[in-house]
């Protein structure tokens, strides 16, 4: 009898005996946390003239005895630009705020929604001190100015660009000075 209990108690305290637990897998690579994603490199904005807002004022229509002029600038303050006609000479003077230095001569340019045009300025001499630009009164750039999509620019050196409005008081000067 010894020889049947003993292989069979042998098989009884084998299974209550605890086994030894599995070995675990080998460790599996970590793999790194997500990196935030990295900021882009700082591009300036690329925005043309067209998309900054018009400078702050309003256009004023008047007439006087040399013709008609539109004055655009801030409420109660000196115009920062003018159209104006001399009726007698057909001349349209463009005058913009600001002067070259003295003695020197300039440039003005307009830019519109459908193009530009640069013209030979000078200062005015007077008080606040002006640049004015001389065009026949049937020049085209006039009519883009009148007509530009909602503003247009002029631009003289040493001042920061104008961004004008492009309201009906120019179209109104410029046709005073071809009809006249």
């Amino acid at each position: 009898m010894k020889s049947r209990v003993t292989p069979l108690l042998c098989a009884i305290l084998s299974a209550c005996s605890t086994r030894e637990a599995p070995s675990p897998p080998p460790p599996q690579p970590v793999a790194a946390p997500p990196s935030a994603p990295k900021p882009a490199p700082h591009v300036p904005p690329t925005s043309s003239w067209e998309d900054n807002p018009a400078s702050p004022g309003d256009w004023v229509y008047r007439q006087d005895r040399r013709g008609s002029i539109a004055l655009f600038g801030p409420k109660d303050a000196d115009a920062l630009f003018a159209v104006r006609c001399d009726i007698s000479a057909k001349r349209v003077y463009l005058t913009h705020s600001g002067q070259f230095a003295a003695g020197e001569t300039g440039k003005m340019t307009i830019r519109a929604t459908s193009g530009l045009k640069t013209f030979p300025a000078a200062n005015t001499g007077g008080t606040p001190p002006l640049v004015a630009a001389e065009l026949v009164a049937n020049d085209p750039q006039l009519d883009m100015m009148a007509y530009s999509r909602g503003k247009f620019v002029v631009q003289i050196k040493g001042t920061p660009d104008l961004i004008v409005p492009s309201w009906p008081e120019i179209a109104r000067v410029v046709e005073d000075c071809r009809a006249g």
